[in-house]
């Protein structure tokens, strides 16, 4: 049967009366199509491809040989994991619970250490302030060389001034007592013994102190 072949130059045009329900406008490269299209048969075919059979497959999620399998087989990967992340977002949750909670137990912590050190000395000045021995108190005696140097003694390994008394001999033999050495008068019994009144009266010897 040989094949009829017409010619259309221009604009297919489908109207009803004065209104236009569409028509087929040819460009450069395509034939465009305006208004709408209906397809009353069961197959819309594209190359040999059956569109509809494709979208149906599509809407139903299925897999096999079609396009459609490596994006099901990922979305199942995709489940699986989201089922564990599930799984481990609980335990996050409970982590976090307790973070919070020991969150809480240490700001109360810090604001009672804050209040209870807010009174505490943060300076040197104010030490100085108070009267406490700071390094600018230059006329402070604070070493054994300034002691030294005002003329006392600090150690043995300081010379000692000429005429300075330091020891209990060096006063003994200036004439002072140090212990009780012969001739010395030292208690009351001694002043007694020596015919002189310590207490009240003696014989005849009457000594009033005061």
């Amino acid at each position: 049967m040989a094949r009829v072949i017409s010619e259309l130059s221009g604009s297919l045009i489908f109207k009803s009366g004065s209104t236009v329900l569409g028509g087929f406008v040819p460009s450069a490269n395509a034939l465009g199509l305006t208004g709408s299209l209906n397809i009353s048969g069961s197959k819309l075919t594209f190359n040999g491809s059956d569109v509809i059979q494709r979208i149906t497959t599509l809407e139903a999620g299925g897999s096999g040989t079609q396009s459609l399998a490596p994006l099901n087989t990922h979305t199942a990967s995709i489940n699986t994991f989201t089922q564990s992340y599930y799984i481990a977002s609980a335990s996050s949750d409970s982590r976090v619970d307790s973070l919070e909670t020991s969150n809480t137990t240490n700001t109360a912590a810090i604001s009672s250490l804050q209040s209870n050190t807010s009174s505490y000395y943060k300076t040197t000045k104010q030490l100085t302030d108070l009267g406490f021995l700071s390094s600018s108190n230059s006329s402070i005696v604070s070493s054994s060389a300034q002691i030294a140097g005002y003329g006392y003694i600090t150690s043995a390994s300081v010379t000692v001034p000429a005429g300075t008394v330091s020891s209990s001999a060096q006063i003994s033999t200036l004439g002072y007592i140090t212990g009780s050495p012969e001739g010395s008068i030292s208690s009351s019994a001694q002043i007694t013994a020596l015919g002189f009144a310590s207490t009240g009266s003696v014989g005849s010897i009457f000594v009033t102190t005061g």
